[in-house]
C-alpha cells in the first residue's frame, strides 16, 4: 500500500514544473512565426530583385533602341547643325538645344533621352582611344565624329549607353559638268569647251549643262554630254538639286569648315591641295580679275570656292569642284591653259530680281571636263556636306 502511494506521487508533476508546456508551445509558435516572416521577406526580396532586373533590362534595350533611332536620324542631318541646335536629332528642324543637342522619345513604356555632343576631349572605349576634335568647339564639328549618349528609364530601371560615331559622308551625284541652281534664270556663256562625257569612264549619262530655275540662256554651242543640256527632272535627279537653299547651305558649310584654307588677293599659292591631301579652298580675290600672269599658275585638288564676282584668269589645272559663291557671275576667262577635271557649281537662293540669277562663263579655250573619279576621290572625302552613313568607332554601357 505504501509502495502504491509512492508511485502515485511520482506521477503528479512538481509545483515548479507547471506551465512549462505553455512556455514551450509559445516559443515554438514564435519561432514558426519568425521563420514564416523570414521566408515571406525572402520571397518578396527575390520578387523585387527579379522585378528590378526586368526593369533594368527593359531600360537597357530602350537605351539601345534610342541609339539606333538617333543613328538613323543623324544620317540625314549635318553634324554641326545638330550640335549648334539648328536641327533636332529626333524631331526634324529647329528643336535642338545646342552644346549637346538632345531629344527624347518613348518606346514600349520606356522613355529614352538622346544627347549629341562633340568629342571636344579624347573619347572612346577604352577611354581615350579617339582623339579630340581639332575644332575644340561644342557646336562646330571638325572631324566628322560625335558622341551619342542614350539614357533610358523604365519604372525604377535606368540605363545609359554611349557610342562614338564617325560620319562617312555623302554627296548627291552631280548631274552635269556645269550645274546652275537658282530661283530665277541662269546664264551660261560658252567660248571654251564643256564636256559632260565622263573622262574617267566610271559614270554615265551626265549632262554638259544642268540647271534648275525659271529659264536658261546658253550662249555658245561647245557643250556636249548625254544630253548636252537639260533642266532638273524629278524622275531622275536627286531632290537636292531642286533646292537652291540646300545647295547654298552646302557651300556655306564647306566655307565654315575648320579645315578650309582661306586665301585673298589676286595671286594664289601654286598648290591648292594635293592628290593625297585634297583641301577646301575659299578664295576671295581683291579685285574682279585674278592674276593672268602665267607665273601665278596653280594646281589644285578638292573644292575651290570663288567668292564674289570673279574673272578667273589665272592659269590652272584643278581636280574636283569649282564653286561660284556670292556674286552674280563667275567666269573662267581662259587663254592661259585652264583645265578643270570635275564640275562647276553655281547657286543662288536669293528670290529677289536683283540677285536671283546665276551666271557662269567658260571662255577663251577653257576646258571643263566632267570627271566622276575626281569628284569621288577629291570632293567626297572632304565631307560631302551633310548626312551619310555612320560608322561605330566605340560603344559602352555606362
Amino acid at each position: 500500500m505504501k509502495t502504491m502511494r509512492r508511485f502515485e506521487k511520482l506521477l503528479i508533476p512538481a509545483r515548479d514544473e507547471r506551465g512549462v508546456v505553455l512556455v514551450i508551445t509559445l516559443l515554438v509558435l514564435v519561432l514558426l512565426s519568425l521563420l514564416g516572416l523570414s521566408l515571406m521577406n525572402a520571397s518578396l526580396s527575390e520578387k523585387t530583385i527579379s522585378s528590378n532586373e526586368v526593369e533594368a533590362a527593359r531600360a537597357f534595350y530602350a537605351a539601345e533602341a534610342g541609339l539606333q533611332h538617333a543613328k538613323k536620324s543623324l544620317e540625314a542631318l549635318t553634324l554641326t547643325a545638330v550640335l549648334d541646335g539648328t536641327d533636332d536629332i529626333l524631331a526634324g528642324k529647329g528643336k535642338g538645344k545646342g552644346k549637346g543637342a538632345g531629344s527624347n522619345a518613348t518606346i514600349a513604356g520606356a522613355t529614352y533621352t538622346i544627347l549629341v555632343s562633340n568629342n571636344t576631349a579624347e573619347n572612346g572605349f577604352p577611354r581615350g582611344t579617339i582623339p579630340a576634335d581639332p575644332s575644340n568647339s561644342d557646336t562646330v564639328d571638325g572631324d566628322k565624329i560625335i558622341v551619342l549618349t542614350s539614357t533610358a528609364t523604365f519604372r525604377t530601371g535606368r540605363q545609359i549607353v554611349e557610342t562614338v560615331l564617325q560620319s562617312q559622308g555623302s554627296f548627291p551625284s552631280i548631274p552635269g559638268a556645269v550645274v546652275q541652281v537658282s530661283n530665277g534664270w541662269n546664264d551660261l556663256d560658252v567660248g571654251g569647251t564643256i564636256s559632260g562625257f565622263d573622262e574617267s569612264k566610271t559614270c554615265n549619262d551626265q549632262a554638259g549643262h544642268f540647271h534648275r530655275g525659271k529659264t536658261v540662256i546658253i550662249e555658245g554651242n561647245t557643250v556636249t554630254g548625254n544630253p548636252d543640256a537639260r533642266k532638273y527632272d524629278a524622275a531622275v535627279d536627286d531632290p537636292f538639286w531642286n533646292d537652291p537653299n540646300a545647295v547654298v547651305a552646302l557651300v556655306e558649310g564647306w566655307m565654315n569648315d575648320p579645315s578650309a584654307v582661306k586665301i585673298t588677293g589676286d595671286t594664289p599659292p601654286k598648290k591648292l591641295g594635293t592628290k593625297n591631301k585634297p583641301q577646301i579652298t575659299v578664295w576671295d580675290p581683291t579685285s574682279t580679275d585674278t592674276d593672268s600672269n602665267n607665273k601665278a599658275a596653280f594646281e589644285g585638288y578638292g573644292i575651290l570656292i570663288m567668292v564674289g564676282r570673279v574673272n578667273l584668269k589665272t592659269s590652272f589645272e584643278f581636280h574636283g569642284l569649282i564653286v561660284a559663291y556670292g556674286g552674280k557671275e563667275m567666269a573662267i576667262e581662259g587663254g592661259n591653259g585652264q583645265v578643270l577635271h570635275g564640275a562647276i557649281i553655281a547657286a543662288n537662293k536669293d528670290p529677289k530680281p536683283s540677285g536671283e540669277a546665276t551666271e557662269v562663263g567658260v571662255l577663251n579655250g577653257t576646258k571643263v571636263n566632267y570627271n566622276c573619279d575626281a569628284i569621288k576621290q577629291y570632293v567626297e572625302p572632304l565631307g560631302g556636306g551633310g548626312g551619310g552613313s555612320l560608322k561605330v568607332l566605340s560603344w559602352r554601357p555606362r
